[in-house]
């Protein structure tokens, strides 16, 4: 039976894992044309799931917002731990109610944003197989195990790899932001430094 461009036997052979779950609702979205199911690893831990399922370039747009949307409540964090610098400290708390609104607004998208992957996840997955064994089809040497393998399935360390990518973009963001912060306080300092000397000039 075609799913819409691969046979059930293929995309059960690329799913690999727990396909009774998933052949169904790929079988429906096929027939009926429908887009949303329920999957609950993508309501909680988006970025885990895809990059389980292999599915990089999503398991980075998740990790990305993800992180996006914590950067409010991180600086109020950090900034009542007296982790950061002091004058990012004094900026932070001199801005607190912003960032208190700015971090409840964040915390509502990162709901919503979870909800839709929740709602699609299934969807992105059955257009990522329905893709994926296509390109494997028309390779250099055609459809082969070897390649379905490497494709397909799941890969549990993944999680581990996207968890640290995870935590290499959040620190890489962090001291960036360190950097701006103070890159800006010079410039000001030196901005001020320039009137006062050139007010005594006048003078």
């Amino acid at each position: 039976e075609d799913l819409g461009g691969a046979t059930v036997k293929e995309v059960s052979d690329f799913v690999r894992t727990n396909t009774i779950y998933y052949l169904p609702i790929f079988k429906r979205m096929k027939d009926i044309g429908t887009k949303i199911s329920f999957n609950l690893t993508c309501l909680f831990f988006p970025h885990l799931y895809f990059a389980n399922r292999k599915m990089w370039g999503w398991a980075f747009i998740a990790v990305i917002l993800n992180i996006f949307f914590n950067i409010p409540a991180f600086l109020i964090f950090m900034a009542e731990d007296g982790s950061m610098p002091e004058a990012i400290t004094t900026a932070v708390e001199a801005h607190n109610n912003f960032l208190l609104n700015a971090d409840r607004i964040c915390n509502y998208l990162n709901i919503g944003v979870k909800l839709l992957f929740c709602l699609l996840g299934n969807r992105i997955y059955f257009k990522y197989i329905l893709r994926s064994l296509k390109k494997i089809k028309e390779s250099r040497g055609g459809y082969t195990a070897a390649k379905l393998y490497e494709t397909g399935g799941v890969k549990p360390s993944n999680m581990i790899l996207i968890i640290l990518i995870y935590l290499v973009i959040a620190g890489l963001l962090y001291n960036l932001g360190i950097y701006a912060f103070d890159f800006v306080s010079l410039l000001n300092d030196l901005d001020s430094a320039a009137v006062i000397s050139s007010i005594f000039s006048l003078k």
